[in-house]
């Protein structure tokens, strides 16, 4: 979980850097949808791994050590990396309607 966890936070930080109006932007050779994508899969991973293993503890100290990990990292952090690609899925689409429209 930790894993995919920071997968999701690096995704995050890469999909930035597509953005020219930061100063530590660059160039890619791939469009943001990568980072994107990375995100939902990892994501999603996440979710299932969460499902499925919760309800499988028989231990209560286990069970409680569990939700004491969801609830410390903010549930995984599946939100707020979900608003970040939110955000970053409407700075494309407006990037991408600027470019079309010429502006």
């Amino acid at each position: 979980m930790l894993h995919l966890m920071e997968s999701n936070r690096e995704q995050v930080l890469l999909g930035l850097r597509h953005n020219p109006g930061y100063a530590f932007a660059s160039p890619d050779d791939h469009p943001t949808a990568r980072h994107l994508d990375a995100i939902g899969a990892s994501s999603a991973r996440l979710e299932l791994q969460r499902a499925t293993y919760r309800p499988g503890i028989d231990d209560p100290e286990e069970k409680h050590l569990a939700d004491a990990f969801y609830a410390q990292s903010a549930g995984l952090g599946l939100a707020a990396v979900a608003r970040a690609r939110q955000a970053m899925e409407v700075v494309t689409s407006l990037r991408r309607s600027t470019a079309i429209c010429g502006k």
